[in-house]
């Protein structure tokens, strides 16, 4: 009865796809800050998502008539071109990144040198430049504090996920333990 009332209704997303799309939104809203804010991109980490961004930024300067937002859409044009060049210099050089890394942030090491803790300041600091971009823009501080709260979900649930799966690789070097004493006892291995 249940499954039926859920089929008539339209509402099949599961939780897992619900969790997809959260992330997929909050990347695309913090990518127009982590542009601003970061450096040392892996040579995909700004794609489909810098499309969603630029489409947001022009977006949002187009109806709302607002010249700051149209000079912030600009400049993010002018960031995203310069860090997809420094990347393919970089490559050229033989540095290499993971190709999906998301950017060192660059901003908030002047605060903090550990990169993990300084992606936990860095949409602290973004909220901040946008509060004191008040009295230029009441819509531009909209924005970057919505784009804030975009990219500390995003961080919150890089975080999530990244414990998880270390978790789970604890759990396989237990479990390969206990097989590999399972496999030599089996064997009869003296030395067990």
């Amino acid at each position: 009865m249940y499954d039926q009332q859920q089929h008539q209704s339209g509402s099949d997303c599961s939780f897992q796809e619900s969790v997809n799309l959260t992330y997929l939104v909050t990347w695309i809203l913090s990518t127009t800050l982590t542009v601003f804010t970061r450096i040392r991109f892996g040579s995909e980490a700004l794609g489909i998502n810098s499309v969603g961004a630029c489409l947001i930024l022009l977006l949002t300067a187009s109806f709302s008539n607002d010249a700051a937002m149209g000079w912030m859409w600009l400049l993010w044009c002018g960031l995203q071109l310069s860090h997809r060049w420094r990347t393919f210099l970089e490559w050229r050089r033989g540095i290499r990144r993971h190709s999906r890394y998301g950017g060192e942030p660059g901003m908030a090491m002047l605060f903090i040198k550990d990169e993990q803790a300084a992606k936990w300041l860095e949409p602290f600091l973004c909220a901040g430049i946008g509060l004191l971009l008040a009295p230029v823009s009441v819509v531009l501080t909209q924005f970057i504090l919505v784009a804030s709260g975009a990219l500390l979900i995003r961080t919150s649930m890089e975080a999530m996920a990244l414990r998880a799966e270390l978790r789970n690789l604890r759990d396989a070097e237990i479990e390969n333990r206990n097989r590999a004493a399972w496999f030599r006892r089996d064997r009869g291995d003296a030395d067990y």
